[in-house]
């Protein structure tokens, strides 16, 4: 304990030292009224009667009775000053006790009843607490902050607007420390604004826990509060209310949103349509875009999602999803929201759309879908068995496509919901933009659009400016039929290409050739259904540019085509065809959605190489290049899939069936995971494997049930490697199955199934006419006589080729050496190392001996070396001209056609080569003229004869003899004239991609081929 410094003689106090009771006297006089008690530890800025007697070293009671004392004597005052706190505490919560600017006021303060001061007293630890809270002062200058956007609303009249959405759900004040830290569980988040909104507006609240923040503040009954206070009132009043205790809420929010609703949308919506930014917008993005720039005013136009703009198309559904219970018992329910009075999406666009097409660029809108459905009609109209269907088709698919896609007008009838953002598409818990839609998705979605306009119109009672034939294209299945028709139209103007020259009359016997083989084919395998499975889908054919890819397609379960085409088609054609996606992104959308189906479905290495890959390759020029001149080739099918039934075999049939096994069994295990199998004996046998007339299934029905379920749950079981699949796979193509099979294909294709790589055969040809008609052309070349020039190579029944000589035995060219085959790439080779030979002396073997002597006589004439050489009446002129007459065009094209075919190309393939039949028969007409066959032929200019190109009355006469009769064929001038100009040149031209206003311009630069044709100097 601390010195006794004070103690009391007859009553007086008294000190051990002057310094002793000059303390004293300065302590008490530093001492507020109300702070003589308690032992001060927490606060120690007060001065208490504690404090001060332990600093003396007496008790409380000698304190006090030695500061009565020198109160009676007039040393110490006789009232105290109040503490800081119960001047703070009168300022914010008593009134009564104030002076006229809101300051303590003791006097008045000491006049009040001992009540109220005990209230003071009591409450003051309360208040201090709450001043120590750092949280305190942030609440009041959110406060604040709430009322200054009350206050920039209310000047437009708009202030209810912030008690709604997004205005008002989301943070605006800050819990308490306490609160937070005795919080248990969820709370509302707008309910710390409510209480805090709830107590400011009381006129003034007497204890600290139950005031405002505002309360706190030391300028409380500053001008600017007082006004700030008065807001806080009127918000009370007007938005706020409370049941219960605790239970805050928005006043007649219900009320609110419709008034909110009914502003936006009969009032300000219909303003706008009447706006130059609407009037002028070009498309259906600009007018989105300048419409949701309008309402975008977070503040003035609430969203429903926390710290949202508002979305006008927010409602999607006519049901309304607010009008439910908050609790068991029903008392209460969640107010009805805007999402009540909202416009459903689907009636808003229609009003949106409805009212830009009153515009003049609206109405230029509808002349633009009236050219786009007329082109669409145009599909169903093409021919597919007329000789240039595939370049019709191409040229419809071009013009719908540039129509579509260049011009954006038709976005406002074609663009889908999604990818104008009136429908939001989430994916793994993420939003994905609209950017990104489009570029995966440019599908059409137009049926909503036209019937909301068709419902609009006549609510309204406007007429419908949009013509009743397009709205019944669009609603009666029209536009539906239109892509079925274009996908018609491509398939088969695709197969009537790629058919010309075999044996299939038209498209529909191809297809039907297909389906009956896949009819035995399904029977034989137990009703597991077989089709053609293309491996690029057809409908890609706009992107590929590649009639054959409508043949190369292999045999497949049904059920796995069904598979690929809704998860590797529906979403990858859409891109392909999109030509604003650019080819390095068509790349790597299939090579993921390729790859997400290898990976799902467990495709082998194998499997995946009868499947499409693609390369990104610099092409400026052509009509898919995207803006970096880059576009999209398809590398690996041209080389592992055949097209189907055209080639030289059908291929391995065990490799056939085992292919259609795996990838059913491949299906089947993953539907068994997901629990969707279905036994392929359940499935119902498709319609199309019973014949026509009879409704009975092929002879002997449904075959090897048993056997094909077995091998299926083999390989379900033991992975597709499965030896014991293999070897039950090739016992049930044995014997019969294979006898079946092959019967029907060599009676639809004239070739059957075979492993060793057999040649293709035909029931309906001599399969030895190609080896017959050989050896007659090597039999007739030695009887050529003086004509030909026959080389000493063309001996005993062998026609020689330089160091290759064609066997007429075994219909090939052979090694004359060993009598070994020459491969093509021999034959290739070859040619490229005998260029003289080759064109000269040819394939047929014509000697080069009258080179010399013509190549002497031309540069007597004055022509340079090169020219004398190679013109056409140069050192060659003699060989190349007899070359070129018929009988010559044809010898050298037999040989070579026959072998190409032999080797399994079609004969499409043959006479579109640029150096194949058309090339002979482009030239037959002026080299029989150069030879002397025809004579007596005008001459003319390249204009001249452009000119006349299409004249066949005079063409030349015919010189008599027997030799220029054999050189002709028997063919007269005429003949030879219209098959050269209509036959040859135009299949020059097609195959090798030139153009009339190519070979216009190459004519005018005195060179390419007809200006060499036509010209002898």
């Amino acid at each position: 304990m601390a010195i006794q410094k004070l103690f009391f003689e007859k009553g007086i106090p008294k000190f051990i030292s002057a310094q002793a009771k000059k303390d004293f006297i300065e302590y008490a006089k530093s001492q507020k009224k109300g702070e003589s008690g308690g032992p001060g530890k927490k606060y120690l800025a007060l001065r208490t009667d504690a404090k001060l007697a332990n600093l003396m070293g007496v008790a409380n009671t000698s304190v006090e009775r030695a500061k009565r004392y020198f109160r009676d004597i007039g040393e110490l005052p006789k009232y105290q000053d109040y503490p800081d706190l119960t001047k703070l505490y009168v300022e914010r919560f008593m009134p009564e006790a104030q002076n006229a600017d809101g300051s303590f006021n003791a006097d008045k303060f000491r006049n009040l009843d001992e009540s109220k001061k005990q209230t003071v007293k009591s409450n003051r630890k309360t208040l201090e607490k709450v001043l120590a809270d750092p949280t305190t002062k942030v609440r009041a200058n959110e406060l604040k902050k709430f009322v200054d956007e009350y206050r920039k609303l209310k000047a437009q009249g708009k202030e209810y607007r912030l008690f709604l959405g997004s205005n008002f759900d989301k943070k605006w004040i800050t819990p308490t420390t306490e609160e937070t830290a005795t919080r248990s569980g969820p709370r509302r988040k707008t309910l710390d604004t409510l209480k805090e909104l709830w107590k400011a507006g009381e006129t003034v609240n007497k204890n600290p826990k139950n005031a405002s923040s505002l309360q706190m503040f030391e300028s409380f009954n500053s001008a600017e509060n007082k006004a700030y206070l008065k807001d806080l009132k009127e918000i009370k009043k007007k938005y706020l209310e409370v049941k219960g205790l605790s239970d805050y809420s928005i006043k007649n929010k219900d009320g609110l949103y419709k008034q909110y609703m009914d502003e936006v949308y009969k009032e300000e919506l219909p303003e706008f349509y009447k706006s130059k930014e609407f009037k002028n917008a070009d498309n259906i993005d600009e007018i989105l875009r300048v419409l949701r720039k309008r309402f975008s005013d977070p503040l003035l136009y609430p969203g429903s999602d926390k710290g949202g703009s508002f979305d006008l198309f927010e409602r999607k559904t006519s049901s309304n999803p607010r009008k439910r219970t908050l609790t068991d018992a029903g008392k209460r329910k969640l107010v009805g929201g805007k999402l009540s009075y909202q416009p459903t999406s689907d009636k808003l666009y229609a009003e949106v759309v409805a009212n830009y097409l009153k515009t003049p660029k609206g109405k230029d809108a509808l002349r633009v879908l009236d050219d786009y459905v007329e082109l669409n009609k145009e599909f169903s109209r093409l021919r597919p068995t007329d000789v240039d269907s595939w370049e019709k088709y191409n040229r419809l698919a071009t013009k719908v496509r540039d129509l579509k896609y260049n011009a954006p007008q038709l976005d406002i009838f074609l663009k889908p919901h999604t990818q104008l953002g009136l429908t939001k598409v989430y994916e793994g818990g993420r939003q994905v933009p609209i950017e990104e839609l489009e570029l995966r998705r440019e599908t059409t979605s137009t049926r909503p659009t036209i019937e909301g306009l068709e419902k609009y119109y006549k609510e309204n009672k406007i007429p419908n400016p949009i013509k009743p034939s397009v709205v019944n294209f669009f609603l009666k299945e029209g536009f539906e039929n239109a892509g079925a028709a274009k996908y018609k139209a491509a398939y088969e103007a695709g197969l009537n290409k790629i058919l010309q020259g075999t044996q299939f009359k038209n498209p529909t016997a191809y297809k039907e050739a297909v389906k009956n083989l896949n009819k035995v084919l399904t029977l034989q395998l137990g009703g597991l259904g077989v089709t053609g499975e293309h491996r690029v889908g057809v409908k890609m054919l706009d992107y590929l540019d590649k009639p054959d890819y409508v043949a190369r397609m292999v045999l497949s379960p049904d059920k796995f085509n069904r598979l690929k085409g809704q998860e590797i088609e529906k979403a990858l054609t859409p891109i392909m065809n999109n030509p604003r996606v650019t080819a390095a992104a068509k790349k790597a959308a299939a090579e993921r959605i390729y790859g997400d189906f290898f990976k799902k479905y467990g495709l082998t290495s194998e499997m995946q190489k009868t499947f499409p890959t693609f390369e990104v390759k610099s092409d400026p020029q052509s009509k898919f290049a995207d803006k970096f001149g880059k576009v999209l080739k398809e590398t690996q099918l041209e080389k592992a899939v055949g097209k189907f039934g055209l080639g030289k075999t059908m291929g391995d049939l065990k490799g056939t069936v085992k292919n259609i096994l795996t990838e059913q069994a491949l299906i089947d295990k993953v539907q068994q995971a997901e629990g969707r199998y279905k036994p392929f004996t359940e499935e119902k046998l498709a319609s199309w494997t019973r014949l026509p007339k009879t409704g009975k299934t092929y002879t002997g029905g449904i075959q090897n049930t048993e056997k094909v379920q077995q091998i299926l749950n083999i390989l379900n079981k033991q992975g597709v490697g499965s030896s014991e699949a293999d070897q039950l796979i090739s016992e049930l193509v044995e014997g019969e199955f294979t006898d079946l099979v092959n019967e029907e294909s060599k009676a639809q294709f004239g070739r059957q199934f075979c492993a060793d790589g057999c040649l293709a055969q035909s029931v309906k040809k001599d399969p030895d006419l190609v080896k017959r008609v050989l050896n007659k052309m090597v039999s007739t070349l030695p009887r050529l006589g003086t004509v030909g020039k026959i080389a000493a190579g063309t001996v005993a029944g062998a026609a020689t080729i330089g160091a290759l000589t064609y066997n007429p035995e075994l219909g090939e060219f052979v090694n004359p050496l060993n009598d070994d085959k020459a491969s093509q790439g021999t034959l290739t080779d070859w040619i490229k190392d005998n260029p003289v030979k080759t064109v000269a002396g040819t394939s047929i073997g014509f000697s080069a001996q009258e080179i010399p002597g013509a190549y002497k006589k031309a540069r007597e004439l004055g022509r340079g070396r090169t020219r004398s050489a190679l013109g056409i009446s140069g050192a060659l002129k003699p060989v190349l001209t007899t070359f070129g007459t018929p009988a010559m065009t044809a010898l050298f094209e037999a040989p070579f056609a026959a072998k190409r075919l032999e080797e399994g190309e079609t004969m499409t393939d043959v006479l579109t080569d640029p150096f194949g039949p058309a090339l002979g028969l482009s030239l037959m007409e002026p080299l029989s003229k150069r030879a002397g066959v025809i004579r007596d032929a005008p001459t003319r200019t390249m204009g001249q004869g452009l000119k006349n190109y299409f004249n066949l009355k005079d063409v030349g006469t015919a010189r008599p003899g027997m030799t220029s009769k054999f050189l002709r064929m028997g063919m007269s001038p005429r003949m030879i004239a219209g098959a050269s100009r209509f036959l040859g040149l135009p299949g020059l031209a097609l195959s090798l991609g030139l153009t009339g206003y190519d070979a216009y311009k190459n004519y005018q630069n005195q060179e390419g081929m007809i200006y060499n044709l036509f010209n002898d100097e």
